[in-house]
């Protein structure tokens, strides 16, 4: 159709081709834009987290270690058992033997 001397149907034609191109062009480019952005916003996010985190965790640690063990919990009363009867009698006996499995496993290795 030819108005004015303009062909409005190729006019409208190439319109719509640019549009569909433009529109093609912001998704091809756009989408991954934001998907990159939500992706910097979440290990920013992430980060500070674990920060967080470690901070606590770090402070926990540091009280649970500050308080002084119970003798009398069932932990302290088989180490105190343990390590005082068997260090006092066999303790050079250990010690040879670890020492002998050492030189045996090194005798072997060759």
């Amino acid at each position: 159709m030819s108005f004015l001397g303009l062909d409005w149907d190729s006019l409208y034609a190439q319109a719509e081709t640019q549009v569909k191109n433009s529109v093609q062009d912001i998704v091809s480019t756009g989408v991954p834009a934001i998907k990159a952005g939500l992706e910097q916003q979440a290990i920013n996010w992430l980060t500070e987290q674990n920060k967080q985190t470690q901070a606590e965790l770090k402070e926990n640690v540091g009280a649970v270690l500050s308080r002084p063990s119970d003798p009398n919990s069932l932990g302290g009363a088989i180490s105190s058992a343990t390590v005082t009867a068997a260090a006092a009698q066999y303790g050079p006996l250990i010690l040879l033997g670890v020492g002998g499995l050492l030189v045996f496993g090194f005798y072997l290795r060759k």
